[in-house]
């Protein structure tokens, strides 16, 4: 029951944490770094932490179903054998990621004893495990090496010895600013380019004025506004100059028809001109992504523009571009 409450509040700990890290609501994932013989913590937290993962994959929100490793045994017979356990689960992790199962149990994730990090070999095998399972927060209990490691790695961690008893030397870590932005940049050249490149994105060449292409503003401050009204959440606007747009990402967006999903009759006349779509930010919220484009190159003078798409082809009836924050490099 100790081992329990004290994997309850380190639970509760790393879900504040990793949500001012991700700005999602994906249940995380969860390594266990804990150098003690045995380990009841990891136990603990697998049950704990195990939850459902009850959305697809998005590029916007990087988002991969969770893996589960098993905590290992207890007698380790040797370090080369303890070795090639962790590396079978890690490749069983793997498979499970790449094959997007969406219904995958997530959670407490393993037991390290210090071996891991004594040895070359070992150290190599953490940063494997961290860079193929993407852990959203990692805890490291009582091994100062494990921790340095991760901030070389560009974690940023944070002392959490006071929060419960009998924890000396305990730090939790979340992934930084730079990690996370090139898991941006990762996710955003496999969408286009594939894993391993098997993919070939086209080209197309276009002027700005043939693409219906929104930004979000930001709300107007309230001493800017008549007395009495209250500021918008966040407004649309249509984006003409595209002096600074190389390299951004922009979600292609269906949306929604302004008269239903309304059957046609039969011997019904079509309507000379198509309704008008009304691109607000309630309109964009209630459509659906139907892709990305990458902006290449960008003219501000001319308002010529070429962009990256997945497919050839003009872009779906009654969609829109939106622009996501994101920004790639092309790398």
């Amino acid at each position: 029951s100790g081992s329990l409450s004290l994997c309850r509040t380190l639970f509760n700990y790393s879900v504040l944490l990793s949500s001012l890290s991700k700005r999602s609501a994906d249940p995380p994932l969860f390594m266990c770094l804990d150098p003690s013989t045995p380990s009841p913590m990891a136990k603990s937290l697998s049950l704990i932490a195990a939850s459902d993962v009850p959305r697809p994959f998005n590029l916007a929100t990087p988002h991969r179903p969770h893996a589960v490793l098993h905590p290992f045994s207890d007698l380790i017979e040797s370090q080369d054998l303890y070795l090639a356990q962790v590396s079978t689960l890690i490749q069983r992790a793997s498979r499970r990621l790449m094959n997007g199962r969406r219904n995958s149990r997530g959670g407490a994730i393993c037991k390290l004893p210090s071996v891991l990090t004594q040895t070359r070999p070992g150290r190599d095998l953490l940063i494997q495990t961290l860079e193929i399972l993407n852990p959203s927060l990692v805890l490291v209990v009582n091994h100062p090496l494990t921790a340095h490691i991760l901030k070389e790695r560009g974690f940023n961690g944070k002392d959490c010895s006071k929060l419960v008893k009998n924890a000396p030397d305990m730090s939790a870590f979340v992934r930084g600013p730079e990690m996370r932005r090139r898991e941006r940049q990762n996710s955003v050249r496999e969408y286009f380019w594939g894993p391993s490149g098997e993919f070939t994105p086209i080209r197309v060449r276009c002027n700005i004025d043939s693409l219906p292409l929104y930004k979000a503003m930001p709300p107007l401050d309230q001493s800017a506004l008549p007395i009495g009204e209250e500021p918008m959440l966040c407004d649309v606007s249509r984006v003409t100059d595209i002096t600074d747009m190389r390299g951004h990402v922009l979600a292609v967006i269906a949306m929604p028809n302004p008269r239903g999903d309304r059957v046609k009759v039969e011997g019904e006349k079509e309507d000379a001109e198509p309704p008008t779509i009304s691109v607000t930010m309630s309109a964009l919220s209630s459509g659906t992504v139907l892709g990305y484009i990458s902006v290449s190159e960008a003219n501000g003078e001319t308002g010529d523009i070429q962009y990256l798409a997945p497919r050839s082809g003009p872009l779906p009836p009654s969609s829109v571009l939106f622009e996501t924050g994101l920004v790639w490099n092309g790398e």
